[in-house]
This record gives structure tokens, sequence and C-alpha cells, in this order.
């Protein structure tokens, strides 16, 4: 079949209904056409927001734009646009999709699909609720790794730590009673709706659409919709429907609504598509020395709908157009797992920067001719990319480091060094392994391609073991300028091709020296300075002090990089403590899930204020006098501090999150209803919540001290109590210090370390 028939007029643009691209792409009509991404395309990475601005658009009949197509011959690789597995002999042909991507994506968040579809995204149209400014209806996105839905005043960023306890409660309360003992577990999206603290009356939009195309009658259509808004129930509504709880005139409303979703589902099947021709010739991968590929120059240049592409997403779009067995082994790496927990590659790394690392360790095994200079492409911008891979021999080299398994037994090495072993090892639980830079990661695969991490085959023992993990936390905690540290690391590797013991610590100090990360400080020398990390007893200050404790000593530059130093542990100005998974990991180790790299929201865990930040951030609905900013000279630095926050399972979170610490803690004997909710759904002691807390036993006493007078509500603060919460935060960030330094062992690096701290 010819999809741009000259003899119709139609060379180079050819008109459709809107519904025919979206069965085409669906795969509905897979005996007509197929739609298929160039191996230049990248996944969807449109936003929640993006996807309903579009939908309104077509609802309201307006224009969406052209789309750029290719009929693709049977020897050009592709990749079926929604993963369905219909071999394309079987249709009419393939539509090579060049742009319109995200568009026809977000479109097909709302479009029937054939069974067993894969789908990352619901859309929902919430017929109960005022729609956002400027738009029709108010809808709404879940996804699996957000299955209560997104924020509802701001459609891209999560539901709140608060909200995502209330719509994990209520959708417990529709589950068995066996469920509701079990741990934490992310529930299937395929079975919540979108969480709203008010009346709501959500439909999925597929389940709309499909019901149009097989009524083909608006009048049915509409009874057969609000026949499922009247059903719809309310877990915290006992017996009642949704619909009865509301007033005459929201209900009058609603039906409004129908109508108006009725009349925009006509336009959509009533409007068309402009599909412009793009010559075969663009999928061309042979390109001369001063110029791109032209598909790639295309595709550059057209952006993808004011989403361009990094430079990143760039190298692996054209690594996989010149090369197509690039994707296939990509996506087959990083499914892979390795170690005896189960961890993947994808923990680690997105399919992009395992793409990149290729690339940078084919650079590091390549034999440059002798006029030319080695490259280390740490972060490789498009020109620089397009020079390394122009190199003769160069692209060639980079194949077998998937196609023989290689990059797999790096990343084998690799996870294997980091697992932790339960107990006191200083291995990494798998949920801290995305928190791990790109960077870092591809000094790891380094140090596993020269041969560091075994010995003929064999993983190495333990001393090397331990010297990695140190250069993985001290990374984690002092590495200010990644590029440069890990620039700096691939060149002590290549220096150092006869490997003792300390590899890792050679690496940190050529780190120092560089100006990459800070020198790391032992315990002792920090004791040394002890207004810095605890507050003097006999200090006279009418405050807790705030910024203040990081100020060096005048003319001091050694006191000066301890302040820095302490000041980074400290970490007042953002409360995302990553370390803490390493700090916490026997009890890390114990959550569910299996993490993402790059997925901040697919985790089951919340970094927690230990001392809930409504009793003491801002604004507190206190009075002046008796709030927290009246006795601190700056609340966040004591607040935010890693020493009033824990990582803490998003389902105990739900039964503790608002309690005080001494009631979350159980340090007193008093019960509160939000407060005695404990670890994994059941009652737990006090030691065990301060074990798992990493609370040090002997500091209990400073978070009973914690709590507002006696008859004071929580939110009442005087200097006393003020003064308690600064000491209990600073024993904490130093008791959790000198943990992170004895329990790795960075006594072996001591002497280094020392040396280079008074350089």
């Amino acid at each position: 079949m010819i999809f741009f028939n000259p003899a119709d007029e139609q060379q180079n643009i050819r008109v459709v209904t809107l519904r025919q691209w979206l069965d085409w792409a669906a795969g509905n009509k897979a005996q007509e056409w197929q739609v298929s991404l160039p191996m230049i395309q990248r996944g969807f990475v449109w936003k929640p927001a993006q996807i309903f601005e579009l939908w309104d658009t077509l609802l309201q009949g307006l224009p969406i734009g052209a789309l750029l197509v290719s009929e693709l011959g049977k020897n050009v690789k592709s990749i079926p646009l929604t993963g369905q597995t219909a071999a394309i002999e079987a249709a009419g042909g393939s539509l090579g999709l060049v742009d319109g991507q995200q568009r026809t994506l977000a479109m097909l968040a709302g479009w029937p699909l054939p069974a067993g579809t894969p789908i990352s995204h619901r859309l929902w149209v919430d017929f109960a609720d005022t729609p956002r400014s400027g738009e029709h209806f108010r809808m709404r996105v879940t996804t699996r790794n957000q299955p209560f839905g997104f924020a509802r005043d701001n459609p891209n960023s999560k539901l709140s730590l608060a909200e995502r306890r209330k719509a994990q409660t209520e959708w417990l309360t529709t589950q068995p009673e066996s469920a509701k003992t079990q741990s934490y577990q992310l529930p299937d999206f395929q079975g919540t709706r979108p969480w709203c603290n008010q009346p709501s009356l959500p439909l999925d939009l597929r389940d709309l659409m499909q019901w149009w195309h097989e009524f083909n009658d608006a009048q049915v259509w509409r009874h057969k919709v609000l026949e499922h808004l009247k059903a719809q129930k309310a877990p915290s509504i006992d017996s009642t429907s949704i619909w009865a709880s509301l007033g005459t005139k929201h209900q009058t409303l609603v039906e409004q609504r129908i109508d108006e979703l009725a009349t925009g589902l006509e336009r959509i099947h009533a409007a068309q598509i402009p599909l412009i021709r793009l010559n075969n010739r663009l999928f061309t991968t042979e390109f001369h020395d001063t110029t791109e590929p032209p598909l790639a120059l295309l595709f550059k240049r057209i952006g993808s709908n004011a989403t361009p592409l990094s430079d990143h997403d760039y190298v692996y779009a054209i690594l996989k157009h010149l090369r197509p067995e690039v994707h296939e082994m990509v996506t087959r790496l990083h499914g892979h797992r390795g170690g005896s927990d189960q961890a993947s590659v994808a923990s680690l790394m997105s399919p992009t920067g395992l793409a990149m690392s290729a690339l940078r360790l084919a650079a590091a095994a390549w034999s440059p001719g002798e006029k030319e200079q080695r490259t280390d492409p740490v972060n490789p911008s498009k020109e620089q990319f397009h020079r390394l891979i122009k190199r003769e021999g160069f692209l060639d080299s980079l194949l077998p480091l998937l196609t023989e398994n290689q990059m797999k037994r790096w990343f084998d090495l690799t996870l294997q060094c980091l697992e932790y072993r339960n107990g006191a090892d200083p291995g990494l639980p798998r949920h801290a392994l995305p928190c791990l830079s790109r960077q870092l990661v591809q000094v790891l695969l380094r140090l596993s391609q020269a041969g560091y991490l075994e010995t003929h085959g064999i993983p190495r023992d333990e001393a090397r073991r331990r010297d990695v993990l140190r250069l993985v936390l001290y990374w984690w905690l002092c590495v200010h300028d990644q590029n440069k540290a890990s620039l700096v690391a691939y060149r002590i590797i290549a220096e150092h091709t006869s490997h003792e013991d300390d590899t890792g610590q050679k690496i940190m100090k050529a780190i120092v020296q560089a100006s990459a990360g800070h020198a790391l400080h032992s315990p002792a020398t920090l004791s040394q300075r002890p207004e810095l990390t605890d507050t003097p007893a006999n200090l006279s200050s009418a405050k807790a002090r705030g910024e203040s404790r990081f100020f060096p000593k005048p003319d001091d530059t050694a006191d000066r990089l301890l302040c820095e130093f302490w000041r980074r542990w400290h970490a007042p100005w953002n409360h995302r403590h990553s370390i803490l998974l390493w700090l916490q990991r026997s009890y890390v180790a114990r959550l569910p899930g299996d993490p993402i790299a790059r997925r901040d929201e697919d985790t089951p865990y919340d970094y927690d204020h230990i001392l809930p930040a409504n009793d003491w951030s801002g604004w507190t609905g206190a009075k002046p006098g008796a709030r927290f900013i009246d006795y601190c000279e700056q609340a966040g630095v004591i607040g935010n501090s890693i020493g009033n926050i824990r990582v803490w399972g998003s389902s105990d979170n739900r039964s503790d999150g608002a309690a005080s610490p001494a009631r979350k803690l159980r340090l007193i004997a008093e019960t509160t209803e939000e407060a005695l909710g404990a670890l994994a759904d059941r009652q737990a002691t006090a030691a065990e919540l301060l074990e798992a807390s990493a609370i040090n036993p002997q500091h209990q006493d400073l978070w009973a001290e914690c709590l507002p007078p006696p008859g004071k509500d929580n939110r009442f603060w005087n200097l006393d109590r003020a003064k308690a919460f600064e000491r209990a935060v600073e024993q904490r960030a130093f008791e959790l210090y000198r943990r992170v330094y004895e329990e790795p062992g960075f006594s072996v690096w001591l002497d280094v370390t020392e040396a280079v701290d008074s350089q």
C-alpha cells in the first residue's frame, strides 16, 4: 500500500481524521497502518499539565498542528509506538513518526487500546471538581508510580505527604482485611483513582471514549456516564453515593459537564489532522565529516514541542539511529539484575545514562592513533560527540561492550560490591542505589573494567570492596564538582594499572587536590572545634543559633574549609538527606519496591521530620512570642538539618507523621490517636523505633525534652524548648557523622585525609 499517493494529489501531505490516526497509533487498525518510532526517537516525557492542555485543545475543537511522518521500508529499524507486537508484515505498512510523538502519546493516554497493551498513564475527567482557569474540565493523571495522581493545584508535582497518607488510608478501606496487615505496597494504578480532598467524581477517559464508540449515540452515552457517576461511593461515606452527598445545584453542574464533554467528543471525532511526508533519504546513516546524519539534524532543529533534547538524549538518539542494535542491547541490559538481593541495573542508571556510560568506557578502552589525543567524554556536547564517533574505528569499538556481555559483567561486579549484606555491613540497600550520580557509577564501572573488583573472573576480597564503598560514601558526602571528580578518577585508574587495595583512597586524595571535593575530617578533628558542632553550655544567647554556627574564624583558611565541610553535612538548605538511606540501611533494606534511577516519585519512603515541620516552620498559627522563629536565628537551619530528619516508610509515616518526637518514638507513657501506629503496621517498642530512626538510645532524653510545656499546644515555643530542640538536632547530626566515618572504616584513610586537610 502507498500512503502518500501522487495519483490522489497527496504526494507530500495527506489529511486524515484524528480518529483514523489514533486508531493506527493505538494498533486498533493494524491491518491498515502501523505507527512506529524511528530509532532516533525517545520515550514519553510530557508532564501531566501538558497532557491536560492538549486534551482541552482537542475538546474545544482547536487545531494541534501537523505531524511529520515517513513510509518506512522493511529494512528500516523502528519501535512500535505503544509496545504492541503485531507483525509489520500483517499491516498495510509502517509509518515512521518523526515529529508528533509526544502529542500522539498524550492523546493515546485517553484513547481505547487493544487488550494487553501496556499503559503508563491513565487520564481522568473529574465531573464534580471545578476546572482549572481557562479549561473546560478538571482533568487528572495517575501513573504506576503515582497511583493516586498528582497535586490538584500543581499537576506536575506529587501529592503532598499528608495527601498521600490520606489517599493510602482511604484506599486500604476498600481492601480485604488480610491486605491491611501487610507492609506498605504501591497499589496497582489500574485499580485506583485520583485522590481529592473534596467531592470528586472521576471517570477514566478511555472508558468514556470506549462507550462513545460502542453506543454511537450521544443520548445513550450520557445515560451511561450519569449511571456510573451516581454509583460511585467514597470509602469515608458509609453506603452513601458521592452523588447523593452533592447539593442539587452541584448535581446540575455535573450534568452540564457531561453534556459539554459529549460536545467535545463530537468535535474530536470530526477533527482532521495533516500528515506531512518526509523523504526516506533522511533515514540514511551516512554523513560527511562536517555534517550530522540528515534525520539527526532535522530532529535536533524541530525539537519536541517545547521539550528539546538534552545533549545526553541526543547522544543516545543518534547512537540508536546509527546502530539500531544499541536500542535492544541497552533495553536488555537495563532490565538485568545482579547481586543476591536482585538489584537491577535500572536502579543505577537510566537507559540514556547507560548508553552514555558505554560510550565513555569505549573511549577509555579505545587506542587512538599516534596523532590523536585520547578523549574522556564525561559529559559530551553534541559537537564533541560527533567528533568522537567520526574517529575511524571508534563506533565499531562501542558495540562489543554490549554484544559480548562485558557491560553486564561490569554491572554485576559493581552491584555485588555495593550490595548490603545485613547487620553492620557497609553496603548500600537497593533503595540507595538511585541516589548515586551517573559520574560516580561510571567510575565504579571503570574500576570493574580495569579489573579492580575481580581477579581472573573471581570477585576480589573484602579489602577492595570496602575501599570502593568508602569511595562511594566519600563521593556522596564531599564531591561538589561531579564531572571534574569523575575525570580525575578516570585518570588515576589509567595511571595505576597495577592496582593495590587503595585505589579508592588515591582517587579521593586526587579529588581533594583538584578542588573537586572537600577533604574528609575525622570526628576527633571536628571535636576540636566544639562551637561548630555543639552549642556551648555557657553561651548566653537569647536565641538558638542558626547560620552563625558555620561562620569561620577570620583569616583562617583551614577553619573556613572545616566550616564549609560541616555546613555541607548539616545541609540546612536542603531537607533531602539521601545519605540517611545508608545510615538507616537495616531499616531501609526491609522496605519493598524495585527502585528505578531518576524516578524520585517511585519511592516507598519519605524524608520525615522527627519534630514535625508544622510545629516549628515559618508561620505556625501561634502568636508572636510563642513561635520557634521567635527563639531561633533561622528556623530552617535547625529544623531542616540532617539531625531532625529520618527516612521513614510511607506506611509508617501514615501512622505517626504528625506526632511529636516523644510520642512517635514512644519515649513517654501517654498515648495519642495520631502517634501510635508503627513499624510495618505493627506495634513497635521504643528501642526498635530508635534503632530504625538512627537515633542513639543515649539521646532519647534530648528528644523527650522537645515537648512543649504542660498544657500547651505543640506549636507553642519558649526559649527552653528551642534550646532543647537545638541540642537534640546537634547531637544527632554529630552522632550520624561519627557513624558514617567509623562504620565503613574511614580511619584506614586517616593518614591521607588529615595530611590533605592540613594543606
